[in-house]
Order: C-alpha cells, then sequence, then structure tokens
C-alpha cells in the first residue's frame, strides 16, 4: 500500500465508480484495522461518506453496522467522527425519512456479537464507552415504529428489541 500511495501517487481520498474510496474497501479486506491504520498515516479522510441508496454513510457507520467492532475503534483513532455527521440522506431526498437516519452509536448498540475477533461482546463494549466518550448522543431520538413515524430516545428502542 505505501508503495502505491507513495511511489505510484494512488490517491488515499479518489473514489471510484461507485463513490466508494480506499477506506470504505479496506473494510472488506481481510486486516481492515491494519489497512485503516496505514491510511490513516496519509492522512485519508475518515470521514468521507460513499453513497448507499439514498443515504450518505461513513466508513464508521459501515463498520458499526457490519459488528466490525475493532476496524470501528480504529476509525475512531484516526480521528472518524463519533457523532455522525456525514452520514445523512442524499441531497434532493424526501425529509420525511429523515427519521430513519442511521447514526454510529445506534448502528454499533444494534449489532449482534459475535465470537470471531474484533466482533466479540467486550470489543463492542470497547467500541460503545468510545462513541460515548467522544461525544455519540445517547439520548437521540430513533425511529421505532416504521408504520407510524414514530420516534422516541435510543433507550426505548433497545428495550423495545430487548438488547440492554
Amino acid at each position: 500500500m505505501t508503495y502505491l500511495i507513495e511511489e505510484k501517487g494512488l490517491a488515499v481520498d479518489k473514489v471510484d465508480t461507485n463513490s466508494d474510496t480506499p477506506l470504505i474497501h479496506s473494510l472488506l479486506s481481510l486486516s481492515p484495522e491494519t489497512a485503516i491504520t496505514h491510511l490513516a498515516q496519509f492522512s485519508v479522510d475518515v470521514n468521507q461518506p460513499t453513497t448507499i441508496d439514498i443515504w450518505h454513510m461513513t466508513a464508521l457507520s459501515m463498520a458499526c453496522e457490519d459488528s466490525m467492532f475493532s476496524a470501528a475503534l480504529a476509525l475512531l483513532q484516526a480521528g472518524a467522527d463519533a457523532i455522525g455527521e456525514s452520514d445523512s440522506l442524499i441531497e434532493g431526498a424526501d425529509l420525511a425519512l429523515l427519521i430513519f437516519e442511521q447514526k454510529p452509536l445506534k448502528l454499533a448498540l444494534l449489532a449482534q456479537a459475535k465470537q470471531t475477533d474484533g466482533r466479540t461482546a467486550v470489543v463492542k463494549q470497547q467500541l460503545i464507552n468510545h462513541l460515548l466518550k467522544s461525544g455519540a448522543n445517547p439520548n437521540a431520538a430513533v425511529c421505532i415504529s416504521a408504520r407510524c413515524n414514530w420516534t422516541r430516545p435510543l433507550l426505548l428502542k433497545l428495550i423495545q428489541i430487548r438488547r440492554y
């Protein structure tokens, strides 16, 4: 990776035809934590989102949603925004859909821990602690019923689905 960046001039924030950056692609690698740390040494924009359907989504939110807790921690250590300001609707989307907005803390809390490295409940707890210490809002309103567009504090969502 260093060779491609330093010798061949690979731009660490250049997007492909899907608006994915090398950082987004690093989440698919066998060792995303290593790739993230390496890209961070070259001043990668860790908050540059990709576009998925009608949403702009950052690598941090993607890692949280996919139970990649160690990768999410590496992103936070590289300077990722714990609040998720870059996670938003695309321009021109129906603003009524904002109630379905997903932020890193909510995604991490709803993600299932697994028995594999970087995805365990212990690492998930470390991630949640880091998100909270970094400014993530535990009292954020989230959609708890898509049928009636009902929003309430995140804690009620966790109780509703029994993840506490």
